[in-house]
């Protein structure tokens, strides 16, 4: 090759220290590794990788120390809601598992928390709260209640999922003396929602067909996986 003329490369693997000169269009492909190999990207020093919105607003980001941190309303599926002061009263005239709310006149009771993707209801039917996606679920809850009237009974308090019951799993039980004796019951558990338009909420039974107070609570769902 003539001298003064610069030489071209003719593979791309050629350059061992490749810059980009704007961005990386996928133009509908994928970034693959042969050999089974990793993909490795390290932002170097104090800087991160992010993921969103061009790391404007919103966007998950990670640290050159493997740290995941959110910005904006970036973050984790998640939903709550709580008992905002005034009992719950659940009608219960069989010992079968009741929805948690003022039923069967207002079937709400609860307020909305923190959302994040997870919707809560509205028009007089606040007592539930919506999965966006298919995933798994991890469900906590915490409620203080007591029965109505009457000797002392049995309360069972577990997870409901499109108003079917959940036994045993995310179950939780103690004795209440009388209406006088409020008592803490709180569980968790992994639920399943396949479908992504689950209502979550709490279910009730009594063994003596009282009703329940419930005073003070809380149920939080976060996604942990996929289906």
């Amino acid at each position: 090759m003539p001298s003064g003329i610069p030489t071209r490369l003719q593979n791309l693997v050629e350059d061992t220290t490749p810059q980009l000169g704007g961005s990386l269009d996928v133009n509908g492909q994928e970034i693959v590794s042969a050999g089974d190999s990793d993909i490795v990207i390290n932002p170097t020093g104090t800087n991160n990788l992010t993921i969103g919105d061009g790391g404007t607003n919103n966007y998950a980001q990670f640290a050159a120390n493997g740290n995941l941190s959110f910005v904006g309303t970036a973050g984790l599926i998640f939903g709550e809601m709580f008992i905002p002061g005034e009992d719950i009263v659940v009608p219960i005239s069989t010992a079968n598992p009741y929805e948690l709310n003022d039923g069967p006149s207002s079937f709400d009771g609860w307020s909305a928390g923190e959302l994040n993707g997870v919707t809560f209801p509205t028009l007089g039917l606040e007592h539930y709260l919506t999965v966006p996606v298919a995933g798994k679920y991890e469900v906590s809850w915490a409620i203080c209640g007591h029965i109505a009237a009457g000797a002392s009974a049995e309360v069972h308090i577990g997870i409901m999922v499109d108003g079917a019951a959940i036994r045993n799993r995310g179950e939780a039980q103690r004795s209440v003396n009388n209406l006088n004796d409020n008592g803490s019951l709180a569980a968790s558990a992994i639920c399943d929602c396949p479908n992504g338009t689950e209502e979550i909420s709490l279910w009730v039974a009594v063994s003596t067909s009282n009703d329940f107070h419930a005073t003070h609570g809380t149920i939080t769902i976060k996604l942990i996986s996929g289906t």
